[in-house]
Parts: structure tokens; sequence; C-alpha cells
């Protein structure tokens, strides 16, 4: 997945930019207390963008990328 997009959909459910590491920008979700760091990487492994909309716990997000991601199951 490319990074813009995977930054694209996390801010369209909620998270916000809330500072940037040395080679992670990291985004937090105040809703569910979450944050995540995401590596500067044109493209990021499916399995990593899986962890971190789970990890947010999208409960109610609609966007697709998000239900096509959230559905994948950790067990």
């Amino acid at each position: 997945m490319k990074r813009i997009d995977l930054i694209r959909h996390l801010e369209a459910c909620g998270c916000e930019f809330l500072r940037e590491g040395g080679k992670h920008t990291i985004y937090v979700n105040r809703s569910a207390g979450k944050s995540s760091a995401i590596p500067r990487h044109r493209e990021i492994n499916d399995f990593l963008a899986r962890k971190m909309v789970y990890r947010f716990q999208f409960r109610f997000c609609t966007s697709l990328i998000c239900n096509l991601l959230y559905t994948w199951n950790y067990t």
C-alpha cells in the first residue's frame, strides 16, 4: 500500500498528525486513545497497514479501505 494512501485513510477516519520522528510519522486517534508510527517509505507492507488499522480500532469507519483491511483476522 502506498504511504500517502494510508495517511489519507487514517485522516479520513479521524486520526490526527501528532509529530515527526526520526524515521517515522506519528499519528494519534484521540477517541480510541491510540497512537501509531508510520514509517517513511513509499510502500508500506500490507501486513503493517492492517496492523495499524486494527490498532486504531476504526469501528464506525465506512471507508472501503478500512473495511478491506479491518476484516483480516489476527487469529
